[in-house]
């Protein structure tokens, strides 16, 4: 009898064991790439980061799927979280730029790709960038 409840024992511990989180995240581009289904990707996703917090390249990509789900204050909010465990990684400003700026956040986007241009003065794509929003927002002469 105990043999068989340490078997069931191990079944189960063996079962609740969090899988790795690059596995979750390589399931998660899967479900994103072959099947088109964003809510669950975003379960896998979830699943990554609890087995890995700081796994940047998942919080990414949860971002851009909360993105898709139209979930634009989640995102932001896992932008958020992404700059301040790296805040020297330039793609999230710009990325987090580029959604502020969808959502008629300008002011906010500029803040972003400024901060983007601190840390990598010869950023081409914030330059870019924040020369469209300068464009929208009728400030042509700061837009060049």
């Amino acid at each position: 009898m105990f043999r068989g409840l340490a078997c069931a024992l191990s079944l189960l511990a063996a079962c609740s064991t969090p899988r790795p989180a690059r596995e979750c995240y390589q399931e998660a581009l899967h479900e994103l790439q072959r099947n088109r289904s964003a809510p669950k990707a975003l379960e896998l996703l979830d699943e990554a980061l609890r087995s890995d917090p700081a796994f940047r390249e998942a919080r990414l990509l949860r971002a851009r799927v909360l993105i898709v789900l139209g979930r634009r204050e989640d995102a932001l909010a896992e932008y958020s979280r992404t700059i301040s465990a790296d805040p020297k990684e330039k793609e999230t400003y710009l990325e987090r730029a580029a959604l502020l700026a969808a959502m008629d956040r300008h002011e906010e986007a500029l803040a972003d790709l400024t901060a983007a241009l601190r840390l990598y003065p010869h950023y081409v794509e914030a330059y870019l960038q924040r020369g469209q929003i300068h464009r929208q927002l009728g400030h042509a002469d700061a837009a060049e």
